[in-house]
């Protein structure tokens, strides 16, 4: 199965800003791991640098907004994958064969203290530019993940299904239905996760997600469930 995840804007008044070459750590906030990571990172001639807050857990956050469910450990185990896949760099979610990516994820990690994934992505020079001249305006771009897992499971009758034809009636046509018991219809995965595209997105899934600042460069340092999604945008897997 494969699944497309879009998500909004992150909203944090106290972001990290690096600079590689002068000056270091500017203005404190990012998980430790992140700037131990930054300090040894060598930049590529052309290339930026950027943090990105991926992926929250969904016992904080809550669900996303196509159903979709990850807690905390499914977090903590997975989430290098989108360093080893590793996770390509796309815009809206174009990540076919033939489509071009923009670039990387060189970076993963999950903070716990913020209970999320956070990566550093590299990012070609022209695509660079473009995310440079809207954040220079304060506008963070809006990040979005999609991943590839072997079933998901259903919260509510535990349903494992492999495909959209094997979802039971609650995945199907009740997705995000909160019962009067306080149960919520939503897709848990948490098996065997790969996650392996970043995109720079528009539409809305995981309310935390987004790109939270430069880095460094070169020279200065019924809801749609995401399975559904991914067959509507026609997602195939990679022989």
């Amino acid at each position: 199965m494969i699944k497309s995840n879009d998500s909004t804007e992150f909203e944090d008044g106290n972001v990290t800003i690096l600079d590689l070459t002068t000056s270091g750590l500017e203005k404190v906030a990012a998980y430790s791991e992140v700037t131990d990571f930054l300090r040894t990172l060598k930049p590529i001639t052309g290339r930026m640098y950027v943090h990105v807050n991926m992926l929250g857990s969904s016992e904080i956050y809550g669900n996303t907004k196509n159903g979709d469910f990850f807690s905390t450990e499914t977090l903590k185990k997975y989430h290098k994958t989108f360093q080893t896949t590793p996770a390509k760099f796309f815009k809206h979610h174009q990540n076919k064969s033939h489509s071009p990516s923009f670039g990387v994820c060189v970076f993963s990690t999950f903070n716990p203290v913020m209970q999320r994934i956070e990566l550093i992505v590299e990012v070609d020079e022209t695509t660079s530019k473009e995310l440079e001249e809207l954040m220079s305006k304060g506008m963070y771009p809006k990040t979005s993940m999609a991943c590839r897992l072997p079933y998901d499971r259903c919260s509510i009758c535990g349903n494992k299904a492999r495909t959209r034809l094997e979802y039971c009636k609650h995945l199907t046509t009740e997705m995000n239905k909160l019962y009067p018991d306080g149960r919520k219809v939503v897709a848990h995965n948490e098996d065997n996760i790969q996650w392996f595209d970043c995109s720079w997105v528009i539409r809305p899934a995981d309310p935390t997600s987004s790109i939270l600042t430069k880095v460094a460069d070169s020279d200065n340092i019924r809801t749609m469930g995401a399975a559904e999604r991914a067959e509507i945008e026609n997602y195939t897997e990679k022989k």
